[in-house]
């Protein structure tokens, strides 16, 4: 029986997406004019005030248990970032940078 209610679980999280996925906008002052689309296993850093340009960075997006984690890769260079969540408040915590706050749009 409890193999049934994991598979309705799962079918039911499956369709209803994930908390992550969505449009954020930044909040902290280096990152205000950032937007951050996350789909599936997709997020895609979007620069506001210019949305033609080439700043634009796709990064890979995977979900853990608390905590989910996005790599960028862009002109040579990878940044590997925690992502927490807390309602529609989310954390990104580069490696070796200062950690930024998004909300959901």
């Amino acid at each position: 029986m409890n193999k049934l209610y994991a598979f309705f679980a799962l079918v039911l999280l499956t369709a209803c997406g994930s908390p992550y996925d969505g449009s954020w906008k930044g909040v902290d002052e280096f990152v205000q004019d950032y937007k951050i689309e996350i789909s599936g296993d997709e997020a895609k850093f979007i620069v506001l005030n210019n949305p033609m340009s080439s700043n634009n960075v796709t990064c890979t997006f995977s979900r853990g248990d608390d905590q989910a984690k996005m790599i960028c890769e862009n002109d040579g260079n990878t940044a590997i970032s925690d992502v927490i969540l807390d309602g529609n408040i989310m954390t990104i915590k580069p490696e070796g940078r200062r950690e930024a706050t998004f909300v959901k749009d």
